[in-house]
């Protein structure tokens, strides 16, 4: 798996834990 997509997704899931949500680097492929 290319770094780049996760790189990406890494800020969302930085937001998602602000906001409380519990973020599974595992899922972070799914939609």
């Amino acid at each position: 798996m290319p770094p780049s997509p996760i790189r990406k997704l890494v800020p969302l899931a930085e937001e998602a834990k602000k906001k409380g949500v519990k973020v599974y680097h595992l899922n972070i492929g799914d939609p």
